[in-house]
């Protein structure tokens, strides 16, 4: 069962099914944080929990993975990775690689023309985008992770898959 609802929501809900002896899967987008991790009876109603994250977890041994947790620890040492920091961490890249593109003389024209024109960005811990096609669409990107004993675990490593129109 896919829940799209916040955390707290899903703390009760997710309580209420297993009391009632509900034995399947119970699946979400938010529950991937470390925050649940810090209060051990959230930690307890979402046990067995799989969740979704849009780029590859912080647990997975890829190397795009490990970069990303000595660039953080390298600038806050001790910082909690969370969904949000990935999010920004990522975006940072794919800028950082706009500019690469664009070249040693960057001007605002030639930056907006890399963006508009026909750039590609690939990266096993964010997943594939190009633009301009993917300006308004998600990348299609994905993981699971499961919450067992108190920690997250991968259960399935990212995976990209074309985007279904929704016309």
């Amino acid at each position: 069962m896919s829940i799209i609802a916040g955390t707290k929501f899903n703390v009760g809900l997710y309580s209420a099914l297993k009391k009632a002896g509900y034995k399947g899967v119970l699946s979400d987008a938010t529950s991937y944080d470390a925050a649940i991790l810090k209060d051990p009876a959230t930690a307890r109603a979402l046990e067995g929990v799989v969740a979704a994250p849009m780029f590859e977890p912080f647990e997975s041994s890829a190397p795009e993975i490990a970069q990303l947790r000595q660039d953080v620890e390298k600038v806050s040492p001790g910082a909690t990775l969370t969904q949000h920091l990935a999010i920004g961490y990522w975006s940072a890249d794919i800028f950082l690689k706009m500019l690469e593109q664009t070249g040693r003389d960057l001007t605002r024209e030639k930056f907006l023309a890399t963006g508009n024109g026909s750039f590609l960005y690939e990266n096993a811990g964010f997943g594939k985008i190009q633009y301009p096609k993917d300006h308004a669409e998600p990348n299609g990107c994905g993981a699971l992770v499961k919450l067992e004993g108190g920690a997250y675990r991968v259960a399935k490593s990212m995976k990209c898959f074309d985007n279904v129109p929704l016309k």
